[in-house]
């Protein structure tokens, strides 16, 4: 992804490496605040995780590519960023809430192994539609301080 988006692969990869850093860290604090909760990162678990990471690739590809449509009609370079954002968000957020609803009923109706898989997706799927909006508001930042004058 960085080779084929720039800096924009190189600040989706960053996030991707903070999504699952995140995942993680709820996982071990779910697993120390409520020990009965048997969220552990099993087998299971960790194919969840390959799953989320195929996913949050799959969602910056599609904000890539929506950005680099908006970008070849003429917009500027900050307009091209809300747009890119704003046309893929919903496609991101109805995949991440189908996922949502998949894991509950894996957890629902599952047994032991398949209830961490459903945790650990289900737990990573929240960070996905939220680091997009980030991520479009961090794209955007830079931008405006790219644009400005150095102060003497």
């Amino acid at each position: 992804m960085i080779m084929y988006y720039r800096v924009g692969g190189l600040i989706a990869s960053m996030a991707l490496i903070l999504n699952l850093l995140m995942t993680i860290g709820i996982m071990g604090f779910l697993n120390v605040m409520l020990p009965y909760s048997q969220v552990t990162l099993t087998l299971p678990g960790i194919a969840g995780v390959i799953l989320t990471v195929g996913m949050a690739v799959d969602a910056n590809v599609l904000i890539f590519e929506r950005m680099r449509e908006e970008f070849k009609t003429g917009k500027t370079v900050r307009a091209t960023i809300s747009s890119g954002y704003s046309r893929a968000f919903w496609a991101i957020f109805d995949s991440n809430l189908t996922t949502l609803c998949t894991a509950l009923l894996l957890f629902v109706f599952g047994t032991g192994p398949i209830k961490g898989f459903a945790v650990t997706v289900s737990l990573a799927a929240d960070h996905r539609v939220s680091d997009g909006r980030r991520g479009a508001q961090f794209l955007a930042e830079i931008d405006r301080l790219l644009q400005e004058p150095a102060i003497p």
